[in-house]
């Protein structure tokens, strides 16, 4: 009798056992790993960000609204800054890897907006010149704090590619901050 006690107690441990060991150790490591999201609008735009392996179509939704927002936000600064400096000729596109390229003559900037720099990775920044060989520099304007994973980045660049980086949490002093960078940090006189 006591031989068929614990061959049922053991027999109810084990389904507990491997349910704890699975939660505690295998859905933690999984849940640290990092998968990359890749999406293209139709006119070939892309978003890419990174999450973990357990992501639902909720966050997929708020990481799109939240980046679409951000950068509504900066392309209203954008805007404003070429209405208040419209005898300087600039124009403002949208690029397919950088979300606005801003050209004036032969020069042109590549500007960046990201609102949450946990979904980013760094590297990408080097990628930007990759894949948009024709700016000259790239304006980086952040929802956050800038990550030293970004500042290190820029370290790598060595063909004298400018990276410029804005943080701007929640829009606060973004016109302020694009227009001294654009004006001053560019050379660009009034």
């Amino acid at each position: 009798m006591e031989e068929l006690t614990s061959l049922l107690l053991a027999g109810a441990l084990i389904p507990t056992i491997a349910i704890i060991v699975r939660k505690l150790i295998v859905d933690k490591v999984f849940e640290k790993l990092g998968n990359e999201i890749l999406v293209k609008d139709k006119n070939g735009k892309e978003l890419k960000f990174i999450t973990n392996s357990s992501i639902s179509s909720k966050y997929v939704r708020d990481v799109f609204e939240s980046e679409l927002n951000f950068e509504a936000e900066v392309k209203k600064n954008i805007h404003k800054f070429i209405g208040s400096h419209s005898r300087l000729g600039f124009k403002l596109s949208s690029g397919k890897n950088i979300d606005f390229i801003l050209s004036r003559g032969d020069k042109m900037i590549g500007i960046e907006a990201k609102s949450n720099a946990d979904i980013f990775k760094a590297k990408w920044i080097s990628d930007y010149f990759k894949e948009s060989d024709d700016i000259d520099e790239l304006i980086m304007i952040v929802n956050s704090k800038i990550p030293a994973e970004y500042i290190d980045e820029v370290k790598k660049l060595n063909d004298g590619k400018k990276v410029i980086f804005i943080s701007a949490p929640r829009g606060k002093e973004m016109y302020r901050l694009l227009n001294n960078v654009l004006v001053i940090g560019l050379g660009i006189n009034k």
